[in-house]
């Protein structure tokens, strides 16, 4: 059965499911952005996903195609 991970953007960093969560293909991602700047999550591939800019409040919800490790990278926006 496929499994939903949760990943919550705040102003100090991520939390709930972290980067050494092995995804498998059919289980979905779930970010909230609660931080008051916006965020965005893309495959490292750049292809697979992308959720698009998230503001403060928006979430958005991806079906993982492989398998796969959660990982985040932070780069400041100017």
């Amino acid at each position: 059965m496929p499994k939903v991970y949760a990943v919550i953007i705040t102003a100090n960093g991520y939390e709930g499911d972290g980067p050494d969560t092995l995804v498998s293909a059919g289980d979905s991602i779930w970010w909230l952005n609660e931080d008051n700047r916006p965020h965005s999550a893309t495959s490292d591939d750049g292809k697979s996903f992308d959720t698009g800019e998230l503001d403060q409040g928006q979430s958005a919800r991806v079906v993982i195609s492989f398998n796969k490790r959660l990982n985040a990278t932070s780069q400041e926006r100017k």
